[in-house]
């Protein structure tokens, strides 16, 4: 006998409080996603909001109430939940984590993100909680650096392993080169068969180098020229190379040859990754992209795009 299903007309929604903040908001949504909707800030290091979340590094743990703090990135709401994200103990626990991950960091000033970009997020969290590089605890420097690759600088021992740069390699351009190797203090991020970056089938895209919160992936200078921040880049509108639609699409354009590089399309919303990225023109390495307009599907065309 055939069985038919009434179609689902309202989507199930739970209620929570979060900082005293009563919030409705669809089943799964998680506690992180559900505070920054409601313009709660919660610190996080591993999370970004291109990738699926892991809950690795343990930075937007917050109090639900229960017996042990739980990850706001993983840990969906439920109805009638009391969420604190910013109580004594919290924090206190955000500072102790920061101070642990900061141990074995390169000094600030030898940092090769926070000297050229100036966007580490785990050196922004020791200035938030006034830790330092923790004396009294082991260092260790031996996991080591990786300079084979000609435009990607590796530093192991700056790695917080929060797999950010897997994921953008795996999921978001599909490479599939970037792994973890090895156990216990010796883990780390690892290329193909813990082959060095270089000799890897790495394809240089800069997609790991976007993702990574610290200094263990950063870009190179070419030819001398400094890598500079965001704040000093030129934003400009040009012609989409996809729909060639004239002024419909954001571009940055680099600071020392003038070409204007692609970003995203927002009418046809054609996908160009974010990333930092070579200038193709003039090789210099001091262009990045914004994050890319939301994909959507496009019809197949036979018109050749305009390059």
């Amino acid at each position: 006998m055939a069985m038919t299903v009434p179609p689902k007309t309202d989507a199930p929604t739970v209620t929570c409080t979060i900082d005293g903040v009563e919030l409705t908001v669809p089943a799964g949504t998680t506690i992180y996603t559900a505070a920054k909707e409601a313009g709660i800030d919660i610190p996080v290091l591993c999370h970004d909001e291109r990738f699926d979340p892991v809950g690795v590094c343990r930075m937007c743990a917050v109090d639900v109430g229960g017996r042990v703090l739980a990850a706001a990135c993983v840990r969906p709401c439920e109805d009638g939940m009391e969420v604190t994200t910013a109580s004594e103990t919290v924090e206190r626990q955000r500072a102790t984590l920061t101070a642990l991950l900061m141990a074995d960091q390169p000094p600030v000033e030898e940092d090769p993100k926070e000297t050229t970009t100036g966007d580490n997020l785990l050196l922004a969290l020791a200035r938030r909680y006034e830790v330092g590089h923790a004396e009294q605890l082991p260092q260790g420097r031996g996991r080591g650096i990786d300079d084979s690759n000609p435009v990607i600088h590796v530093n192991h021992d700056a790695c917080i392993l929060c797999d950010r740069c897997v994921r953008a390699c795996d999921d978001l351009q599909g490479n599939d080169v970037i792994g973890r190797s090895g156990k216990g203090y010796a883990s780390r991020i690892a290329f193909d068969l813990n082959d060095p970056m270089g000799e890897s089938t790495c394809v240089t895209c800069g997609e790991c180098v976007a993702a990574c919160p610290t200094g263990a992936l950063t870009n190179k200078p070419i030819r001398n020229v400094p890598i500079r921040p965001r704040s000093e880049l030129k934003s400009v509108d040009s012609v989409c190379p996809y729909c060639r639609n004239p002024a419909e699409a954001s571009f940055l354009s680099c600071p020392h040859c003038g070409t204007k590089l692609k970003q995203a399309c927002r009418r046809c919303k054609a996908p160009l990754e974010p990333s930092w990225r070579l200038c193709p023109y003039c090789e210099t390495a001091t262009v990045q992209t914004p994050p890319a307009a939301e994909r959507t599907r496009r019809e197949p065309t036979t018109e050749r795009p305009v390059r």
